[in-house]
């Protein structure tokens, strides 16, 4: 055998290999690039029920990866308020520790807070009492420490009249530390108590979470907490709370753009093989008002090791599930979860038409994770945003987002011979029903060809009001919101 018929077999081997394991991905998110409308919303028009978030006239917010509900109940649990926060980039072009590239961490990032001024009826599904008595006491101990106003002095945020868009102020943040915002969440506040907010960082030396604090009383400042960092943080991405004090977090790849030399290729390697080299852990923190010589983190655990590619993770409103991004296998896995240890056990995977990124529960008023709704969001056709993250002129990044449930007649012969008929381009294009485990429903929720939303990366939606959000990792206004039946 000659050196050129070994080195054509060990190519063959190779491109087959990739088709075998990404196969699906190949075909869908990059050979083909779908017919997705300028914008469509489920139940809605897109025209007339979206708007941007950013505009010119806010020019600082743009680039937006991740965004969180900040939800604010009163005494007796009520949710009073529904506020959002979002995470935005402008220097994201030249600094994506996941896509590349890494020329310059300057400058910081910012957070902004959204308010519709939603408020409605008690929303049980949040979290238990017992979380809710935990993060009081929790948050009570360290108010002094961040010197924050006492409760006596607060007041409503309902008294002051503000626009709907401000950015958040990052008071004693760290002089020379860089702000480089992926994953977000915020627990909730419960009678005027603040809510911690957490955010992963990908900053210049390495990538860390940055703890914050948010109080009612004054809602445009983020209180700078702590550094979180840790020997297993190699590439964190997303997070999903499950206290006040603790979280899972995903670390999408093993090997990193920061890698000297093989940081050029080994980790697109990884991307393109499917290599199952990421992983989910779980997070348990000492409280910030421990002494100093305390480490930050109690327990560092995996809980989900050889994922392709974990991105997006997110909690059950019940506690009882884990959803987890698998963005090179254009898959959402689901696991069980243990309350009691944060065990996780595999249970399944929904395929998409697209490639995911975040993964986020709608919160309906129960803890009912049977009747719980996934939205997920992603990129359909994952050359364009290469083409976006290079800055190439007039460049856009397809975004979809669809959401996935529990059928209520899981049996085989309930199965329909199509699903999603109500969308302009159906998944099921693309993956057919019968790909789809037993018991699982996906219906489109958004879709955009790019010239009406850009490389939507976020989808959420407010189980009040039934209002929704995207976010877009590139998206030039950031974030969009859309009141799909005002007009229904």
């Amino acid at each position: 055998m000659t050196a050129a018929t070994r080195a054509f077999a060990w190519l063959a081997l190779l491109l087959s290999l990739i088709y075998y394991r990404s196969g699906e991905v190949i075909k869908n998110s990059i050979l083909v690039k779908s017919p997705l409308p300028k914008g469509y919303i489920a139940g809605g028009d897109f025209g007339t029920d979206c708007k941007d978030i950013g505009s010119p006239a806010t020019p600082e917010i743009a680039s937006c990866e991740d965004a969180a509900f900040w939800d604010l109940h009163d005494a007796s649990g009520k949710l009073t308020e529904r506020r959002l926060v979002l995470g935005c980039d402008l220097g994201r072009h030249n600094w994506n520790t996941v896509m590349g590239p890494l020329r310059d961490p300057n400058p910081r990032a910012t957070l902004w807070l959204y308010s519709e001024s939603t408020t409605g009826a008690p929303n049980t599904a949040s979290h238990s009492t017992g979380a809710k008595e935990k993060a009081a006491g929790l948050l009570d101990k360290i108010r002094g420490t961040v010197n924050k106003k006492s409760q006596e002095t607060t007041k409503s945020t309902k008294e002051v009249p503000k626009p709907k868009l401000q950015q958040l102020e990052l008071r004693n943040y760290p002089e020379g530390h860089d702000f480089h915002p992926l994953g977000l969440e915020v627990w909730p506040s419960y009678g005027g108590n603040g809510s911690y907010l957490y955010a992963v960082n990908h900053a210049r030396a390495r990538t860390v979470i940055e703890q914050f604090l948010l109080e009612p009383a004054e809602p445009t400042v983020a209180t700078h907490i702590r550094t979180i960092s840790h020997s297993w943080f190699i590439s964190p991405n997303a997070l999903a709370l499950t206290s006040p004090d603790s979280f899972y977090v995903s670390n999408d790849h093993l090997f990193t753009r920061r890698l000297p030399i093989l940081g050029k290729f080994i980790p697109i390697i990884e991307t393109l093989l499917g290599l199952p080299f990421s992983f989910v852990a779980h997070v348990t923190l000492n409280p910030p008002s421990s002494p100093p010589s305390t480490p930050t983190i109690a327990e560092h655990t995996i809980e989900a090791p050889f994922i392709p590619f974990s991105n997006g993770v997110s909690l059950s409103p019940g506690g009882g599930e884990v959803a987890i991004a698998s963005t090179t296998l254009n898959r959402v896995l689901f696991y069980a979860r243990d309350k009691a240890t944060n065990r996780l056990t595999y249970k399944t995977a929904v395929p998409v038409p697209f490639c995911p990124d975040n993964v986020h529960y709608y919160a309906p008023e129960s803890h009912d994770d049977e009747a719980a709704k996934l939205i997920v969001a992603g990129h359909p056709h994952f050359p364009s945003v290469i083409e976006v993250t290079a800055n190439k002129p007039g460049a856009v990044g397809q975004s979809w987002v669809l959401s996935i449930t529990r059928r209520p007649d899981a049996s085989e012969d309930a199965k329909p011979a199509a699903y999603d008929m109500q969308a302009p381009f159906s998944a099921n294009e693309k993956v057919p029903v019968t790909a789809l485990p037993k018991g699982y429903a996906v219906e489109t929720v958004f879709q955009s060809n790019g010239t009406g939303f850009s490389t939507g990366a976020t989808g959420l939606e407010d189980s009040l009001t039934g209002t929704f959000y995207i976010t877009g990792l590139y998206a030039p206004q950031g974030a969009m919101v859309c009141h799909p039946h005002k007009s229904g």
